[in-house]
């Protein structure tokens, strides 16, 4: 279980520090692109729906974190029932 929560840390971190800042960058300038005239509209599309599946992503991540800490911590308790 420490291991996944690990795992989910390491991944939470990678969006909140890179991934998602460089999505929305990303997205920024092509939002600028396509307000000046020089980018068409289905790559705006392309790059809201891109910057919407990355913060998605995150989210799920931070929902697996929060599983993993709920769990480590005793909690919940996952499949005792079974």
């Amino acid at each position: 279980a420490y291991e996944t929560y690990l795992d989910a840390k390491l991944q939470v971190d990678a969006y909140s520090a890179e991934i998602l800042p460089k999505a929305k960058e990303t997205f920024d300038l092509i939002s600028q692109g396509y307000s000046e005239g020089e980018i068409d509209f289905l790559q705006l599309l392309t790059a809201q729906r891109t910057y919407s599946q990355t913060n998605l992503n995150y989210l799920e991540s931070l929902r697996r974190l929060w599983q993993q800490n709920v769990n480590i911590r005793g909690m919940l308790l996952s499949d005792s029932l079974q």
